[in-house]
């Protein structure tokens, strides 16, 4: 069976599709826009040693262990720690496996291991 379509019904059929894909692509458009605008915000958002801390639900004493290290992305502002909330997050994705927290109970049974000897 084969059906034949003027041009002008094809124009019609198109006007009409593109009609009920418009609210579609308007919707990804602004996810698109809210994405691009989060992502600048977060380049633009500096931390210091404390908000590191509560972002990463560390204390404060692993932060400067990490930053005299080495391990962690940072910058010097004087004499202060500033760190940029985009760079810790790409840090973390890419150091995802190697990504540890100390063990406060592993380090305590380890100081109490060697003070009963």
């Amino acid at each position: 069976m084969k059906i034949e379509i003027e041009p002008k019904d094809m124009e019609s059929i198109a006007h009409k599709l593109m009609d009920l894909l418009k609210p579609l692509k308007s919707s990804m458009q602004r996810e698109e826009n809210e994405r691009t605008e989060e992502a600048g915000q977060n380049q633009r958002v500096l931390m210091d040693v404390q908000g590191v801390a509560e972002y990463l639900g560390v204390r404060v004493s692993w932060v400067y262990d990490k930053t005299r290290k080495k391990e962690i992305p940072h910058a010097r502002v004087g004499k202060y720690l500033r760190f940029r909330k985009s760079a810790i997050d790409d840090w973390l994705t890419q150091n995802r496996a190697a990504f540890t927290f100390d063990n406060p109970n592993s380090r305590l049974k380890e100081m109490d291991r060697k003070a009963r000897r």
